[in-house]
């Protein structure tokens, strides 16, 4: 509490009591670091990226697939009845028909034409198209992934504040560090009316 003294004329003085109501409220007022924010946004990204991920994996499991059409069945069955004699690799190219000289890593092994790490795959041209359109789909959802990434990282450096990011950004909250300190907040709302009045 505080006191103001008005004084009216020479003799006489008035005293006024001025209580603004004073509250304490938990907010939180940390500082976004770069690395914090980059942090925060790959986060809030990952369930984009994991819809990312299962297209990559799609692409690459099609190629997979469509290289072991390829094979004649003797020597498949062959291979599983004596796989110790066949070359495997687990890098399939693809040069022909859009694709120049692409490597695809896959998770498991298949049969070997080349000798070399990688094996040689050049698909028809309709098989092709449906494989260029996948990876297609794929590069275009990472790079709208990238971009909004960078933005949402970029937004979160701007705001700066942890207080001003759950004001203006809630989504990144659940992603923030779970530190806050305690501040004074005083309400001066009666007040302004009184002296707007």
């Amino acid at each position: 509490m505080s006191h103001r003294i008005f004084k009216l004329q020479q003799h006489e003085t008035i005293v006024c009591q001025i209580t603004p109501k004073i509250t304490l409220k938990k907010i939180n007022t940390m500082r976004i670091s770069k690395e914090l924010a980059s942090k925060v946004a790959k986060s809030m990204m990952s369930e984009k990226r994991k819809n990312q991920d299962d297209l990559f994996n799609k692409f690459k499991d099609n190629v997979k697939q469509a290289y072991i059409t390829t094979i004649p069945q003797l020597v498949l069955d062959t291979y599983k009845k004596h796989p110790d004699y066949f070359h495997t690799a687990r890098v399939i190219c693809i040069d022909t028909n859009g694709f120049n000289n692409f490597h695809v890593n896959i998770d498991t092994s298949v049969l070997n034409n080349s000798g070399s790490y990688y094996t040689f795959y050049n698909p028809s041209k309709s098989v092709s198209s449906s494989l260029m359109e996948l990876r297609n789909s794929y590069s275009s959802l990472r790079d709208k992934n990238d971009k909004l990434e960078l933005e949402l990282k970029e937004t979160i450096i701007a705001l700066r504040t942890f207080a001003r990011i759950q004001e203006l950004l809630p989504e990144a909250v659940p992603f923030l560090p779970k530190s806050q300190s305690t501040e004074i907040i005083v309400d001066l709302t009666q007040l302004r009316k009184k002296i707007n009045s």
